[in-house]
């Protein structure tokens, strides 16, 4: 069966020859959205990420789904309202979960504990006031 989505027969071959049309792929990355909200990890979602053809080029929204998923609304408001000049934001959802997971990596290999969203929050807070003075 021949392929209606852009790439052709080769996203319909490296699909395994299910991939029919653009509803195909939009459901195929959204079930994938899904089984990678169940992985607690950001650098298993981006293994996840690299291996699979098809979703590279879905990256941002299946990062997007998992930073929600993850961290919450709250934290991503708390977050993009911070002072640009001191958050220094990425440009991608893909850039900014790699910046938090290779930071809570460096936490475990000096011994410490991960980081959740209230350690955040109160970094961003003693952050803030700082900058105030």
């Amino acid at each position: 069966m021949r392929s209606h989505v852009c790439g052709g027969s080769r996203l319909n071959k490296a699909c395994g020859g299910s991939v029919t049309s653009f509803l195909d792929v939009f459901a195929c990355v959204d079930t994938l959205s899904y089984l990678c909200n169940s992985i607690p990890r950001f650098s298993d979602v981006a293994v996840l990420l690299s291996a699979c053809r098809v979703l590279r080029r879905e990256t941002e929204p299946v990062c997007r789904s998992w930073a929600l998923h993850t961290w919450g609304y709250e934290f991503w408001r708390v977050a993009a309202a911070r002072d640009p000049r001191i958050s220094k934001p990425c440009e991608t959802w893909y850039e900014e979960l790699k910046r938090i997971e290779v930071f809570n990596q460096l936490l475990e290999s000096n011994g410490l504990q991960r980081w959740r969203k209230c350690d955040f929050f109160r970094f961003w807070a003693s952050l803030s006031a700082m900058s105030a003075h």
